[in-house]
């Protein structure tokens, strides 16, 4: 989550004292990384903060990090290059190796990008720092690709000053700064940098926008890119002002709870509160158009259907949104929800891991709760799944009722009743695993009115705990 913005872009030359604000803003609690790739812009970064820390005015460690994506030929001469530089400036280079080979339907920076990421994130420990070298003109990039996607405030944003990062944190401190700064700066310094040749392809298009478009946009609006970052700025602030208000509106609502569904809620306050929602369980952000199908398909179906909206997320876990009972609910990797007929054996004396259903059970015994114990005695105990037809007495019932209604009076959602374990003894039900004890087996009373301390029996709860 981004945490914070920069301020009003910094005018005149860009040297290491002009650091200090932001390090001051940002105290280090341990090691700076620099991402370094060789190119102007680290180059710069990454001498700035060696001058500092050379000071002694400040107690940080630096070292860089180079990845080697093994994209082109002079991946190797670029490694050689960094640990030339980082030698003079006396700070100690990590040269990582990754596999940046694009999968199926990802575009070739898209998947140097994630392979980067991932072997940044393994370098950083509690407390750690990730510095890269993002200039004003590339959070100008950012906000314009964001825009031409047609993103709300959140991708309006761009890019964040800091943001919480694997163990510690991701810190852009040069965002204020131009990028033709940064070039002055590594001249007058004489230092050497190297070009990346796919700095220049078109076909990218980010790159399209740093050849052609924005060059342009600065011949008639010299500051394009400073107020491109500005827009990019009041965007973050109200993309805090709605997470603000969409926490408020969910609050209560805990982690894995479903979301109320409100009948005449505005729809921008219902797409927010579904951001909110889905972000806050994991789900990430749906784009646009499932959007828009969870409300139109799945909250404004009518009322007794079971509607569905699935989707893919970035990671590529499957995603989908139901609704029951005037609830939305979401469910994760629906495909586990899927499972064969099961009906396993069991001693009760050790914990039982039943992959089709997904659980693992232990047995607690428990004094007016679960099973009662003389009644597993010399008995066959199974745990099945349901099969349809299962029928027990229950809530004081003299008549032994299906499952089926039961579920449904408890409000369990209809794709979650077939992965409830069902606890056998001979072959009468005696427990629903996490809802109910069925009355002829259950060790505690029925009813408040029919409490009897005499009465209350030790008894086995069989319950769900986590695996591994």
């Amino acid at each position: 989550m981004e945490t914070s913005h920069p301020a009003d872009p910094v005018c005149g030359e860009f040297s290491p004292q002009q650091l200090v604000p932001f390090l001051n803003k940002h105290p280090v609690s341990g090691t700076i990384f620099v991402a370094f790739s060789g190119g102007v812009d680290s180059s710069a970064l990454l001498h700035a903060l060696a001058m500092l820390r050379s000071e002694g005015d400040y107690g940080f460690a630096v070292e860089a990090i180079h990845v080697n994506h093994g994209l082109q030929s002079e991946s190797v001469q670029w490694g050689e290059h960094c640990q030339r530089f980082c030698n003079q400036l006396e700070v100690p280079l990590h040269l990582l190796k990754v596999d940046a080979k694009p999968k199926s339907g990802e575009s070739p920076e898209e998947s140097a990008r994630k392979a980067r990421y991932h072997a940044f994130a393994e370098q950083i420990q509690n407390g750690d720092q990730l510095f890269t070298a993002h200039h004003q003109e590339d959070q100008a990039e950012t906000f314009l690709l964001q825009a031409l996607r047609g993103a709300g405030p959140r991708g309006l944003s761009a890019m964040g000053e800091v943001v919480l990062f694997s163990e510690g944190e991701l810190m852009r401190p040069l965002l204020q700064f131009s990028q033709q700064s940064l070039q002055e700066y590594a001249l007058r310094e004489h230092l050497e940098w190297v070009e990346d040749p796919t700095n220049q392809e078109q076909s990218a298009d980010r790159n399209y926008i740093r050849h052609e478009i924005l060059p342009r946009l600065k011949t008639r609006w010299t500051a394009a890119a400073s107020t491109l970052s500005r827009s990019a700025r009041h965007c973050a602030e109200a993309s805090l002002l709605i997470e603000t208000w969409s926490a408020e509106q969910l609050n209560g609502v805990a982690v894995g709870d479903p979301m109320p569904i409100f009948e005449l809620e505005p729809v921008e306050n219902r797409r927010a509160r579904i951001r909110h929602w889905l972000e806050k369980n994991g789900a990430g952000l749906p784009d646009a158009v499932h959007l828009q199908r969870i409300i139109k398909e799945v909250i404004e179906a009518r009322k007794d259907a079971t509607p569905l909206v699935r989707w893919k997320n970035r990671e590529q876990r499957e995603v989908a949104v139901r609704r029951f009972q005037n609830l939305l609910y979401l469910v994760m990797d629906e495909e586990r929800y899927n499972f064969p007929d099961v009906c396993v054996e069991w001693d009760l004396l050790h914990p039982m891991v039943i992959p089709e259903l997904g659980v693992k059970l232990v047995g607690r015994r428990i004094a007016g709760d679960g099973i009662r114990e003389e009644l597993l005695q010399g008995r066959r105990v199974t745990v099945r799944s349901r099969v349809g037809g299962e029928r027990c007495y229950s809530g004081g019932s003299k008549q032994r009722r299906t499952l089926k209604n039961l579920l449904r009076e408890r409000a369990v959602p209809p794709w979650k009743r077939n992965r409830i374990p069902l606890v056998f003894v001979d072959d009468e039900l005696a427990q629903v695993v996490g809802e109910f004890v069925c009355d002829t087996f259950a060790a505690g009373d029925l009813s408040d009115e029919q409490k009897d301390a005499q009465n209350v029996k030790v008894g086995l709860l069989i319950e769900v705990v986590p695996q591994g």
